[in-house]
């Protein structure tokens, strides 16, 4: 849910503030910050 709540947020659409205080703290827990640098190093080895 956060993912989709943060590119709602993300884009500038209208979002309560209390979803995106949500979203804020969602996004800055070890696993999900582990995931997102995941996804950097794989976007990341892909361009070669």
């Amino acid at each position: 849910m956060a993912l989709r709540l943060n590119r709602l947020v993300a884009n500038g659409d209208e979002v309560p503030d209390r979803l995106v205080e949500y979203v804020q703290h969602q996004w800055q827990r070890p696993s999900v910050r582990a995931w997102i640098e995941q996804g950097i190093a794989v976007a990341g080895s892909l361009r070669m």
